[in-house]
């Protein structure tokens, strides 16, 4: 199994538990996860790592909706920043 594949039901599981849905945090994620860092400046392309880092972390601490969507709001920020 890939390993973006195994972190992601890893982190549904967390959501499980936490009753926490994070389906579209691990969709806004994945994109993001997908985007050619060598298209874009060092800069724009580290803040959207650390964007996904920290929604990562979100994912399997969160135990309200709010957080998660304040960490989807911040991974698309950043890849929208992308320059």
């Amino acid at each position: 199994m890939e390993q973006n594949q195994i972190q992601r039901n890893m982190w549904n599981g967390a959501a499980k538990a936490g009753l926490v849905d994070v389906t579209e945090l691990n969709a806004v994620i994945a994109e993001a996860e997908a985007v050619n860092g060598n298209r874009y400046t060092e800069a724009s392309y580290a803040k959207l790592l650390n964007a996904v880092a920290s929604a990562k972390l979100v994912i399997m601490s969160a135990d309200n909706a709010e957080d998660i969507a304040a960490a989807k709001a911040d991974v698309e920020a950043a890849q929208k920043a992308l320059r």
